[in-house]
């Protein structure tokens, strides 16, 4: 099976993900998707939705997927169809397809874990608690805004986006009382 053109999105609803995911329950969200319900509105238009997986989850998660839909993004910028094996430790992203393989309908980024702590891959000195890495908000698990910040700022260049969202989750903390 070919896989859709790099640029064809077409993102499941966060609302379609519960279904689509069965009884794999250890996933979140991440990315735009994330800071929207975070703030309670749409702050901008997305292109994609982005689904959070620990490393050490991730093959529960792709066999709980339709293996013929699933892609790894290795090496960044092209997807090879997953052979229903491991993933290599330095893929960080994996991308599915809709079930005719027309177009993408969601990216799943991986987070290292090691025990009850996450890894952050542009520094793997720094780590965090599992508890500490995921909040509950308006009925999802989403990443904590907090790191979606720090891998923002640790990018090194801001695209206009990422000054959108940080301004939001920024504006959203301050916002809340006792913050």
């Amino acid at each position: 099976m070919s896989s859709p053109n790099l640029a064809d999105w077409n993102p499941v609803a966060a609302t379609e993900l519960r279904e689509m995911f069965g009884e794999f329950a250890d996933w979140f969200l991440c990315g735009g998707v994330s800071i929207d319900i975070f703030a309670g509105r749409q702050t901008r238009l997305h292109g994609d939705i982005d689904v959070g997986v620990y490393r050490s989850d991730i093959l529960n998660c792709l066999h709980s997927l339709a293996r013929d839909c699933v892609y790894i993004c290795d090496p960044p910028g092209t997807v090879v169809h997953w052979d229903g094996g491991g993933i290599e430790d330095h893929v960080n992203d994996i991308w599915i397809t809709s079930p005719d393989g027309t177009y993408w309908i969601l990216q799943i980024l991986l987070y290292t874990d090691h025990g009850d702590n996450v890894i952050f891959k542009r520094d793997p000195a720094v780590t965090w608690q599992k508890s500490a890495h995921t909040i509950e908000c308006d009925g999802y698990r989403i990443l904590n805004p907090a790191i979606s910040l720090l891998y923002k700022a640790s990018r090194g260049g801001f695209e206009p986006r990422d000054a959108q969202d940080i301004a939001t989750i920024i504006g959203c903390y301050a916002s809340r009382e006792n913050v």
